[in-house]
């Protein structure tokens, strides 16, 4: 597994990335969504998005958040697409996916 992008750049890459990354990161904006159920999934071996990360803006998501973690990487698999759509039709209220 690679480490994360911003270990793997020299110094003023990193920086220059960090700063232009910095003002969208979701964890600035998720308290922003109080009271909205949001889904949350996560890759247990994602090498852009480090659990710790993951487990940060988790702390920081509304009460009413699903949260998942998968077994795979950045790029999540069909179980987690298929089960982000389960979900989305639930919190629709949508009959079951056919």
């Amino acid at each position: 597994m690679l480490p994360p992008i911003r270990v793997r750049l020299r110094a003023p890459s990193r920086i220059s990335w960090l700063r232009a990354m910095t003002p969208i990161e979701p964890i600035r904006f998720i308290g922003h969504a109080a009271g909205t159920a949001l889904l949350l999934q996560n890759g247990r071996s994602d090498n852009l998005v480090p659990p710790a990360d993951a487990e940060a803006l988790h702390a920081a998501a509304p009460s009413v958040s699903t949260i998942r973690w998968y077994d795979g990487g950045h790029g999540l698999s069909r179980q987690a697409a298929g089960g982000g759509l389960a979900w989305l039709h639930e919190q629709l209220g949508l009959d079951a996916l056919r």
